[in-house]
């Protein structure tokens, strides 16, 4: 690694022993190493599943190590073990051993990725490996789910990649095809698995100099290829109008019993940057982990207590369950570079898919009170900042100094600050950061985590306590295994926010949010206005009342009504049977009037 700069390459060593930790000492040692790279470069060659096969090759001997089987064995002997996982953007791989056979595993870790053999012989077992987490993906509809997003996507656009990968798409379709499977997953790891796209996190209770100095010379060897850094931002959303918005899929599970509806926005992306297709006012890299627009939105909407969109749902019999959000994985189809996939995803009973328009009416009508109340929001900010702009100017015409705005909520500003304009600084922190090093970034966040929020702000206070209640639980995490801690952080350093911010990375993967999170009610203003609106959401029903076999006539074995009649087809990769129709003009009609508060009749008015 070319620089001695301490997140170079995005290097994180975090070594235990600096704690007071008495059990240290007794924890196996683990490391973790992600690549930039993922399902989504599988476009750049010609076999689709290819990033996902590749990790699997990996770890199947190496130049300094050719056994096939020897880092594996060699855990194993050392009471450790091996794994790894290919997303859309990130590949990451993690093992773990006892503390004492760190060095020796670190040095094997890291010859996998400086010169794998990528044995031809090795091709056949891995690819049945690969084929049969595919067989076992079939079997889940929320996976069959996202596989038809892809199907339905745009032409050309990353998501139509099948990242899975299987026997068809590994071997048969090449075959066919005249290419060389072995060419390609050597040209996807000399192009894409080099030192400049790699992070590594190492946990153990050596000490830190020692540690440091084993991964330079243990990594060092792995090449800096260069070549820019894959990034997605100008793809923007899979689906158009007409073309998956605005759609309506019926959609058979596998399961018996089954009854969802699935209603998904896409957003753009909160990683991209203000480069990016779409990008919101004020966007940055890193507003994924500051500002977590979408996850305040997941509360309000996912929220079931009294006078939520569930316990009106539960009221009416129409569902029994409801979650929204961008998905749990910090990456992923939901979280890319690309866009994000906002869902709300509800268990409907028998009646509510029979009557699922009824349900979809309801989802618009809270959406549109959310969009009231994040205008309201926005319209105080602006107020203050021009109240304060004046002050400014009045006090620089007087020759004095720019006087300080109090804030409700605490805190004070001067009007030409970052936070009078509502911005911010530093972020947040992913999954179980317990390390003691985050007090040091705590000291002064009771008094500052209110700052932004500006008077008549209900949105803003709602965020506000949901930080509190982050930072709490964030202070005061419970204990996790290294081997998920390595895990957590190189997977977090992929994020485009940290790759020039890395001293947000106590905070940045937190998966909850917390008091370095920064209330933005402009930005979530221009989510909700113009991003979750009928003409961009498509709407997935599942359930086996469907009756994919009348496709002929349009009938569903349900009382569920359409006005349409469907024509059946099969996504080719899952086998999944689905139909897609245009949404009706009534139901449009309807939507937008719940959405615009214009039609609040019966259990709407008082939900």
């Amino acid at each position: 690694m070319p620089s001695d700069e301490r997140f170079n390459a995005e290097l994180a060593v975090i070594c235990e022993g600096i704690t007071a930790d008495p059990t240290a000492a007794l924890r196996k040692a683990a490391a973790a190493l992600s690549v930039g790279a993922g399902s989504f470069a599988d476009g750049r060659f010609r076999v689709q599943g290819l990033a996902h096969f590749l990790e699997h090759m990996i770890s199947m001997g190496c130049a300094a190590f050719p056994g096939e089987n020897a880092y594996a064995s060699f855990l194993d002997a050392h009471g450790g073990a091996e794994n790894a996982w290919t997303d859309l953007e990130a590949t990451c791989f993690h093992q773990e051993a006892n503390a004492d056979a760190l060095g020796a595993s670190l040095r094997r870790f890291a010859a996998c990725f400086a010169a794998p053999l990528l044995k031809q012989k090795s091709f056949a077992r891995e690819m049945k490996a690969v084929d049969a987490e595919f067989q076992q993906a079939v079997q889940r509809d929320a996976d069959r789910l996202q596989e038809l997003w892809c199907h339905t996507s745009a032409p050309d656009h990353v998501y139509g990649t099948f990242a899975w990968g299987n026997m068809d798409s590994l071997s048969r379709e090449p075959e066919a095809a005249g290419v060389d499977v072995h060419a390609e997953l050597r040209a996807y790891y000399e192009t894409l698995y080099s030192s400049h796209l790699m992070a590594l996190c190492v946990v153990c209770s050596q000490d830190l100099d020692d540690v440091e100095q084993l991964v330079r010379d243990s990594f060092g060897k792995i090449a800096d290829r260069g070549g820019a850094r894959p990034w997605y931002g100008n793809a923007g959303k899979p689906w158009s109008l007409g073309a998956g918005l605005a759609e309506v899929f019926r959609i058979v599970p596998v399961r018996e019993n089954a009854h969802e509806i699935h209603l998904t926005f896409p957003l753009p992306s909160m990683k991209g940057g203000p480069e990016a297709m779409g990008a919101l006012p004020r966007s940055e890299r890193r507003d994924d982990y500051r500002k977590r627009l979408d996850e305040l939105l997941a509360h309000l909407v996912g929220y079931e207590g009294e006078g939520s969109l569930l316990s009106w749902l539960r009221r009416a019999q129409l569902a029994t369950a409801l979650q929204a959000g961008c998905g749990e994985d910090a990456g992923g189809m939901e979280r890319s570079t690309a866009c994000y996939l906002f869902s709300v995803g509800i268990v409907l009973t028998p009646r509510g898919i029979a009557e699922w328009e009824t349900v979809a009416q309801s989802v618009f009508w809270f959406l549109g009170l959310v969009q009231r109340e994040a205008a309201a929001a926005a319209a105080a900010e602006a107020a203050e900042a021009a109240e304060a702009a004046e002050a400014e100017a009045a006090a620089e015409a007087a020759g004095e100094a720019a006087p300080t705005v109090r804030r409700k909520g605490g805190g004070s500003t001067s009007p030409g600050s970052d936070a009078a304009r509502g911005s911010s600084s530093n972020n947040s922190d992913k999954n179980s950061r317990n390390n003691s090093d985050s007090n040091n970034n705590n000291n002064n966040n009771d008094n500052n985590d209110s700052n932004n929020v500006t008077s008549g702000d209900r949105l803003g206070r709602v965020f506000d306590e949901l930080c509190r209640v982050g930072e709490a639980s964030f202070r005061f995490a419970s204990d996790v295994s290294p081997v998920d801690l390595a895990e957590s952080y190189a997977e977090l350093m992929q994020s485009p926010g940290l790759l020039t911010h890395p001293e947000d990375l106590l905070h940045a993967g937190h998966d909850t949010m917390n008091a370095q999170c920064v209330w933005d009610p402009t930005q979530f203003c221009a989510l909700v206005e113009n991003h979750l609106s009928l003409d961009n959401c498509r709407i997935d029903l599942i359930s086996d009342s469907f009756d994919a076999d009348a496709a002929a006539d349009g009938a569903e074995k349900s009382g569920a009504k359409t006005d349409v009649a469907m024509a059946w087809h099969i996504e080719p990769r899952f086998g999944t049977r689905f139909s897609r129709a245009p949404m009706s003009e009534a139901l449009r009609h309807a939507c937008d009037a719940r959405f615009a508060g214009n039609d609040t009749r019966g259990c709407f008015a008082t939900s």
